[in-house]
């Protein structure tokens, strides 16, 4: 027996199946399934849940993000993070961070590549602190969580 929230999501034919997710991706499987129901019925996509502070983020702690922060002084990861807490953490689009930075495409991606080897050598981690999909341009845009902003201002 479904209650009345399972069954107002239900469309014609469809049927609620059980998936296993670890737990670092559940905000991401909740995002893309609001994305994917907010399309088909141009609702709001639910919020991604949030971490405690006191866990970690996609393998990202609390310290880790303080470190990036004070050991790295990347333009594009600066304006990431201004542009994310102005608009609330909604998504910023690699256009938004070339106009920000003045830089080219091509130099953005350097310095989210900095990031990258910042993350891997220096904490040893395989992640950025925050998510990556695709706007509507097909173009990559970011994603930084509430906690991990907070993280930062605190930094």
């Amino acid at each position: 027996m479904m209650d009345g929230a399972s069954e107002s999501i239900l469309g014609d034919g469809d049927d609620l199946v059980n998936v296993a997710v670890p737990r670092r991706f559940y905000p991401l499987v909740i995002q893309t399934l609001g994305n994917a129901m907010s399309a088909e019925g141009g609702g709001q996509a639910p919020p991604v849940p949030e971490r405690s502070q006191e866990e970690n983020y996609r393998g990202w702690k609390r310290d880790d993000v303080r470190r990036l922060k004070q050991e790295t002084h990347i333009p594009t990861l600066l304006a990431l993070f201004d542009l994310s807490d102005e608009r609330g953490g909604e998504p910023v689009g690699m256009r938004d961070l070339e106009q920000s930075t003045g830089k080219t495409l091509g130099q953005v991606r350097g310095d989210l590549n900095a990031v990258t080897k910042f993350a891997k050598n220096e904490l040893g981690l395989n992640t950025w602190p925050f998510w990556t999909d695709r706007g509507a341009d097909g173009r990559a845009q970011y994603r930084v969580p509430e906690n991990v902003r907070r993280w930062w201002k605190e930094a």
